[in-house]
């Protein structure tokens, strides 16, 4: 692959996985695309790896922009979609760039809606005390 061949590449693995991030492809798309990335990054180049890197963090910004959608919309979006958002988040967590800052926020708010629908029909104090344990994880985790 010639050197603006593998940016294109990157560039189009994540555009797929950015439009079918609710699907298993999507996530599969990502996880090539954050692969040829890291490759990217490990090149001698220094502009290339400046490029790469911005590529990667432009598409997190917008999958997270996506996923903060999805939350909105959505108040009781099913246990799947929850699963496979949270692959994507954990995916993204390992990426050679900066996440955008409201990544962590999102992040909290897709594991509570998954507590949620994990301990759906137990006690609330069940419940609340699952949530005083993610309290108590996310608390100076540093925002990854």
């Amino acid at each position: 692959m010639t050197r603006v061949d593998d940016l294109e590449a990157l560039r189009q693995q994540l555009a797929h996985a950015e439009k079918q991030i609710a699907t298993e492809d999507g996530l599969n798309h990502l996880r090539d695309g954050l692969a040829l990335l890291e490759d990217l990054v490990d090149s001698d180049d220094g502009d290339r790896q400046r490029v790469a890197r911005n590529i990667g963090q432009t598409y997190a910004t917008r999958i997270y922009e996506q996923i903060a959608a999805e939350l909105a919309a959505d108040k009781n979006g099913p246990e799947p979609l929850l699963e496979q958002l949270f692959a994507v988040i954990r995916a993204l967590d390992d990426g050679p760039f900066e996440l955008p800052a409201e990544s962590r926020e999102i992040k909290i708010g897709v594991v509570k809606r998954l507590i949620d629908r994990y301990y759906e029909g137990h006690p609330q104090s069940v419940k609340d005390a699952a949530f005083a344990q993610l309290d108590a994880m996310t608390r100076g985790d540093g925002g990854r």
